[in-house]
């Protein structure tokens, strides 16, 4: 087999063409997006014809294109125990639609997926979560060209409580929580909980070895299995609501919380952000009256 690729021509404000020969004929493809997206599609051309298996588009399966953009996206994008759990949505519970030819995949078809994974015992929120993996997934096929819509937002995934975080301690009830453990053993469990927000099978796994002294850090990226269903995720929801009432974007908190993307941070916490958008109308208001009596 013989082939080659030219350079990637811009056409027009955000399109891109990607020129190659193969065994002697030619051929076009054109990207709409950025120019790592026009880079990342010609990897992936460069890749199957690597492979002997390049096919047009249209006969591209649901299963080859996850793999691609396990590989090349989500790996770039997320925390190693986000990819971790977003690589085994795609292997354990998107694994029925592999063979899906990626342009046939619809939202009919996700729902009966939806509905299958439901009737296993698979918990709501787990089906929610398997919905949003799903939908960066495809996301990305429709910013390189590789489909024209994403069906996954057509799709009806089981509806989850927006208050599924646990409940959130006030400043007060934390500092007489804090108080409680002064001077015993999980006081320092207990205040790296709500100091990292981090989940009670990751403290758990720490070692000596995840702290660097010099830089003042901890790395977690590793977790033992739950033995007991303590309420100590409540630790971790105050954590983060705590972070969002206090202003840090919530790109910056679900990044800091391992989430897929500020989504589901977005539905879990929720009220936090009801209350700092009453803060914030309630600080507008007084900088209009204000103003309205002349400074």
């Amino acid at each position: 087999m013989r082939f080659s690729l030219t350079r990637i021509d811009r056409r027009g404000a955000d399109g891109w063409r990607i020129r190659y020969v193969k065994d002697g004929k030619r051929h076009t493809v054109t990207v709409t997006g950025t120019q790592d997206d026009a880079i990342a599609q010609r990897d992936l051309i460069r890749a199957d014809i690597a492979r002997n298996s390049w096919t047009a588009p249209a006969t591209t399966t649901f299963g080859e294109w996850a793999q691609t953009w396990v590989a090349q996206y989500l790996m770039r994008a997320v925390s190693a125990r986000s990819y971790d759990r977003q690589k085994g949505i795609v292997d354990r519970h998107l694994a029925p639609l592999t063979k899906v030819p990626l342009q046939k995949l619809g939202p009919v078809r996700i729902n009966e997926l939806y509905r299958q994974l439901e009737a296993t015992g698979l918990h709501p929120s787990t089906v929610h979560y398997v919905h949003v993996v799903l939908g960066s997934c495809l996301k990305a096929a429709v910013k390189i060209g590789a489909l024209a819509r994403n069906p996954a937002r057509d799709a009806s995934p089981p509806k989850v409580s927006t208050q599924s975080g646990g409940r959130s301690l006030t400043q007060s009830e934390l500092g007489r929580l804090l108080a409680a453990f002064g001077g015993d053993p999980l006081f320092f469990v207990v205040a790296l909980a709500v100091g990292t927000g981090a989940r009670i099978n990751e403290l758990l796994a720490l070692e000596w070895s995840a702290v660097d002294w010099d830089l003042k850090t901890m790395r977690i990226d590793a977790a033992l299995k739950p033995t007991a269903g303590l309420r100590f995720h409540d630790l971790r929801h105050t954590h983060a609501t705590l972070l969002l009432q206090a202003g840090v974007p919530v790109a910056a908190v679900s990044a800091r919380l391992g989430h897929a993307n500020a989504a589901v941070t977005l539905g879990i916490y929720s009220h936090a952000t009801t209350d700092a958008e009453a803060a914030a109308a309630q600080v507008a208001g007084s900088l209009l009256s204000s103003a309205l009596k002349g400074g």
